[in-house]
């Protein structure tokens, strides 16, 4: 079939499939795996192929740029009550602070302690942004925040995995909006399943 879920290629839940499928016949789950994973509808998909052409996962590495000979540069808050309440110098908060000042509204991730899940959301104050400070070491589901992402008029900074940055700017170059959006990626070292984090509360608790 033509679309990017049947084979034999893992992944990475960046929800780009589920943001261009003109049927909504690709959904993303918790799978009993611990991941979040693109799952297919097979009566609701016309094999358009759309998801094939944003899925990272099927990217010629070969034509990536690469950087190579690029500075690098290293950056922190230079206010301290910021460093103290981030956990990587607060260059994020600040990219972010930024953009709030400038007509942007900011993409991240939050823990939600209901659910004891991380998810991606959209801020749009400072008060807001707040709650995105903070690592969390957890795949967070981002298909509905990017879905509105791809969807509104408005600019945006967006902060995520590698593999969820790639997907969304995928899409938004096919969509004809990349230039509205700032995206930022960090070094990643993979995600655990959520099987272990459950795991972990649970010893916690005791």
């Amino acid at each position: 079939m033509n679309n990017c879920i049947e084979n034999n290629l893992s992944c990475t839940g960046c929800s780009a499939c589920y943001v261009v499928c003109p049927t909504k016949a690709i959904k993303i789950e918790l799978l009993q795996d611990g991941f979040y994973t693109a799952v297919l509808d097979k009566q609701k998909c016309v094999d358009c192929g759309k998801c094939v052409k944003v899925c990272p996962k099927f990217i010629d590495n070969s034509s990536i740029n690469k950087f190579e000979n690029l500075p690098l540069y290293a950056s922190w808050s230079l206010d301290n009550s910021v460093q103290q309440s981030c956990s990587s110098g607060g260059i994020a908060f600040e990219f972010a602070r930024y953009g709030l000042d400038n007509g942007y509204k900011i993409a991240g991730v939050v823990y939600d302690y209901a659910e004891q899940k991380a998810k991606t959301i959209i801020v749009d104050n400072l008060k807001d942004l707040e709650l995105l400070k903070g690592s969390k070491y957890l795949q967070s589901n981002c298909s509905q925040s990017f879905d509105e992402i791809i969807k509104s008029n408005d600019k945006f900074i967006v902060f995520g995995t590698p593999c969820q940055i790639a997907g969304l700017s995928l899409v938004a170059k096919q969509n004809n909006c990349r230039d509205k959006l700032i995206l930022i990626d960090f070094f990643c070292h993979g995600v655990p399943t959520y099987l272990m984090w459950n795991k972990f509360l649970e010893y916690i608790k005791k």
